[in-house]
């Protein structure tokens, strides 16, 4: 995974590179049951990647959803692109597949109309409050760094079958007059589409790499990816003649110090229904505990036996804990040295934004602990 020194939290981050088929396919079966504006607006905040395939290569972007500008507004999204100069900023409003652009006198619909206002009612707003919108979260403003009150708008509403080619240069019109672009649905799966064929013509390596990347980018790893501060891997000696692969996660700490915590992901392939038991749990605390690690997280899609339940700590909804204590010495006395694994489950349904939500509190859960470790030996 790319790894970026931004202002905007990492959780928004979309790696826009690649884009696979199967996502298109899932797209397009959406857009075909969608019914409201609603439909297309869970599938992009699942999928944010169909978002920012237009743009440039950039240095990276950012698709926030549902941003709330004051009592006031509530964008859809929010799209920051990281360039040489700093973030640029793209508004975009939702409204139904099935609403059209233009009457069939070739007037604005009030669906348009509609549209148009929110984008040009959230510059406003943005304009009357850049410094609050600007400042940075831990400075108790919006975080939304560099936004600039005459930010681009991306309206995406309707069909193409609904568009009647006589209304192309109004839109045109339109779209220069109040600074942002109208698009159909069909516009996204187009973009789309295009990366993925000239992504498949001129690299042979691109299906192969496509199905290794979606084993890769399994729900657990993606969410984990979002949620810690960086992710590393290696190779761990076991004994003379023996050796191990192993990755980490890794978390920031106030003063500035990086914890690294032993990490592996287990992810449920088909619709096998293998549960993760308590047997497992020991072989894994035990591994760790062989490499002379202190803190470690398993991610698991698998469901938990309740046996495995039963002997850890809920912590939260999906998360549990085990605490050992690990008897160490020093030249004066002996102390007890606190180890940490962290259970988390991703059950069957859960959405992307909601395992993020998880990781993140598993991560505030291993944060506390390392520090409260500290104080307690210090």
């Amino acid at each position: 995974m790319a790894s970026f020194s931004a202002d905007l939290p990492e959780e928004f981050f979309v790696e826009r590179r690649v884009i696979y088929e199967e996502e298109i396919r899932q797209y397009e079966a959406t857009l075909r049951s969608a019914k409201v504006e609603a439909d297309m607006q869970r599938f992009l905040e699942a999928n944010p990647r169909f978002l920012v395939q237009h743009l440039g290569e950039g240095r990276g972007q950012w698709v926030i959803p549902k941003r709330r500008l004051g009592a006031e507004y509530e964008t859809d999204f929010l799209i920051a692109e990281l360039d040489a100069t700093g973030y640029v900023w793209y508004a975009v409003e939702l409204e139904r597949p099935q609403a059209k652009l233009f009457t069939a006198a070739g007037d604005p619909t009030k669906e348009l109309t509609h549209a148009i206002r929110q984008i040009i009612d959230w510059r406003i707003w943005i304009s009357r409050n850049r410094d609050y919108a600007t400042r940075p979260v831990r400075d108790s403003g919006l975080g939304l760094i560099d936004i600039d009150p005459d930010l681009e708008g991306l309206i995406i509403m309707g069909r193409d079958a609904d568009i009647d080619p006589a209304t192309h240069e109004l839109r045109r019109k339109i779209c220069q007059t109040n600074r942002l672009k109208i698009h159909t649905y069909d516009w996204l799966l187009q973009v789309a589409e295009e990366r993925w064929k000239v992504e498949s013509k001129t690299n042979p390596y691109f299906l192969l790499g496509d199905l290794l990347a979606r084993r890769e980018e399994s729900l657990p790893n993606l969410a984990v990816y979002r949620a810690f501060d960086g992710i590393s891997s290696g190779t761990v000696d076991i004994s003379a003649t023996r050796s191990e692969d192993w990755e980490w996660v890794s978390i920031k700490m106030p003063e500035g110090r990086t914890v690294d915590i032993a990490y592996k992901a287990v992810v449920q392939y088909g619709e096998r229904s293998e549960m993760l038991g308590k047997f497992d749990w020991d072989d894994w605390t035990e591994a760790v505990a062989r490499i002379g690690d202190e803190y470690s997280l398993l991610v698991s899609e698998r469901p938990i036996s309740r046996e495995l339940t039963e002997k850890l700590e809920k912590k939260s909804e999906g998360i549990w804990v085990e605490s050992v204590d690990v008897y160490s010495s020093s030249r004066f006395r002996i102390y007890p040295s606190p180890q940490l694994h962290v259970l988390v489950y991703l059950e069957k349904g859960i959405d992307k934004a909601q395992a993020i939500e998880r990781l993140l509190k598993a991560k505030a859960i291993i944060r506390d602990w390392v520090i409260g470790k500290d104080m307690h030996l210090s």
